[in-house]
Order: C-alpha cells, then structure tokens, then sequence
C-alpha cells in the first residue's frame, strides 16, 4: 500500500496576491479563563476570491470563525464553517460581529504578547497573521 502525504505549504499572507491581514488584536486573560475572541481585518486586494476553511493556533486546543446574528432580540453566536473574502473586498472581524473564537487557551495572556494564529485557504496554502494582546482595561473602549 502507498500513501501520499500533501504537505501544506506555509505562505506569508504579503506574498499571496496582496492578501493583508492587519490590526489583529485580542484582550490580556486572567488565570484559568479558557476562551476569548480575535478580531481582525483581512484585505483581499487581489483579482480573486479566498476562501478562509479552517483557522488554528498554538496557544489554542480549538479556534473556530464566528459570527454573531440577532433575531427577535436574541443574540446568537453562530461557527462558520468556511469564510469566503471576495477579490478586492474585505472581512472586517470585530466586536459583536465575525470574530475568531478561541477554546482551551494553554496559557494565560498577557498585556503587550504576539502570537500567530493560521488560516488554511484551498489549494493547501496556510496564511498566519500575527496578533497582539491588549490590556483588558482597554477592553470597554474597543466594546463600546
């Protein structure tokens, strides 16, 4: 029996046809909190489409794309199994909307840290963007 393994090609996001993820950010987390959300912008300044399939970090056992949608008062947050960015468009992730969810965090954040989260796009290409950590006093300027 022959298996073929494909390896996934780790690309930087500058590199693939002006994809630029910027302001990736997060808030600091106290001891034991297992979860917390990413926001981010990514600029597709390219002539194609990118679908975003799957997102995963280091510091996170999960991470998931999320949504959040309101109906009748009630806020849900919804996973989004595939995010597509259109050619010369944008996704916006911010509070109360699209946001990257982290569950079973490793370790605690700390104000002023980086880490790179990583999105698997097709054609087994893998972009990572890099994300800071601000303080949570911070936190209701960003929320409000």
């Amino acid at each position: 029996m022959l298996i073929f393994l494909v390896p996934t090609k780790l690309v930087l996001a500058e590199s693939i046809e002006n994809l630029v993820f910027h302001g990736g950010y997060t808030f600091e987390t106290f001891i034991g909190q297992k979860n917390c959300a990413i926001y981010l912008t990514i600029f597709n300044n390219s002539e194609r489409d990118f679908k975003f399939k799957n997102v995963t970090t280091e510091i996170a056992s999960k991470a998931e794309i999320h949504d959040v949608k309101r109906k009748n008062n009630i806020v849900k947050m919804i996973k989004l199994n595939e995010l597509i960015v259109k050619k010369k468009k944008h996704a916006y992730f911010q509070p109360r909307g699209k946001h990257i969810m982290l569950f079973g965090l490793n370790r605690k954040l700390e104000d002023g840290d980086y880490f790179k989260i990583f999105f698997d796009i097709e054609k087994n290409i893998t972009v990572s963007a890099q994300i800071v950590v601000l303080n949570k006093s911070l936190k209701e300027n960003y929320l409000h």
